[in-house]
């Protein structure tokens, strides 16, 4: 992986700095590599990697939390909207930044938008195992 990331690419950045964040894969919790690697894989234009520094600068320095979570709803990415959304609601992102946040991040979904993407989000759907459950899946009989 460190030979993937030497290369420069982003999702070898952010699985070591999510490895260097909690621990894993053999190597010891290190929190300044873990925010290096973010930040190259966030620079290196993947979205969720600019998500989890927002996430991480939420406690630290909320502005830049919400400069981050914007870059990344602009481009697409929804769990990113939704904590500009909880930003908007809480006071920390103001109306017109909010709307074109909302503007964007429909653009950017329309853009990538076609029927052979919804065939294969579907079929990913319905062969992909479950990796998330919730207390509710025990319930419910699923």
């Amino acid at each position: 992986m460190n030979q993937a990331a030497e290369l420069g690419l982003e999702m070898a950045h952010h699985s070591l700095g999510m490895a260097y964040a909690h621990g894993d894969e053999g190597v010891e919790k290190n929190e300044k590599k873990a925010l290096y690697h973010c930040r190259l894989a966030a620079i290196g234009g993947l979205l969720e990697a600019r998500h989890v520094l927002g996430q991480w600068c939420l406690q630290r320095d909320p502005n830049m939390a919400y400069k981050h979570f914007l870059i990344a709803a602009e481009a697409g990415h929804d769990e990113s909207l939704k904590e500009v959304k909880t930003g908007y609601a809480e006071g920390h992102v103001e109306k017109d930044v909010f709307e074109k946040a909302l503007r964007a991040h429909k653009a950017a979904k329309n853009e990538v938008k076609s029927e052979q993407r919804d065939i294969a989000a579907e079929w990913h759907r319905r062969h992909s195992p479950r990796t998330h459950f919730t207390v509710g899946d025990f319930y419910s009989g699923r």
